[in-house]
């Protein structure tokens, strides 16, 4: 197998497994976007912007993975190879929109709430 076939098979599976994440978190997390940002606007873009990093991250990694030494071994094991760099990326944007959500609900809680707390308060006399 020639060394651009391996690599776009590890494209396509990259994209595929990035794509089927962002599909799969694409309902929850629409719902947490638009009960911390308030808005459906907000929240719209928060999730797209989500979404982008989701599929951009991973692609990133695995455009940047090079074949150690000179001889590049079985197509199987590159496929893997970089399949491995893709998703390493993609744990770790995963789990940075993930801190980011629980650091933004924990300090600020649920949208409603918090413009509930303000409405409530009196301007002082």
């Amino acid at each position: 197998m020639s060394m651009s076939t391996v690599f776009l098979t590890a494209m396509s599976f990259t994209l595929a497994v990035a794509i089927t994440v962002v599909v799969y978190l694409r309902r929850a997390l629409s719902g947490i976007l638009l009960d911390l940002c308030g808005t459906e606007v907000r929240a719209n873009f928060w999730r797209v912007f989500s979404s982008v990093m989701l599929v951009l991250v991973p692609v990133w990694c695995a455009l940047d993975f090079r074949p150690p030494g000179g001889d590049a071994g079985p197509a199987l094991l590159q496929v893997t190879a970089i399949l491995q760099e893709a998703i390493s990326g993609l744990l770790v944007i995963l789990a940075g929109v993930g801190i980011v959500l629980t650091v933004f609900i924990s300090r600020r809680g649920p949208a409603n709430a918090w413009r509930a707390n303000v409405t409530e308060q009196k301007p002082i006399s």
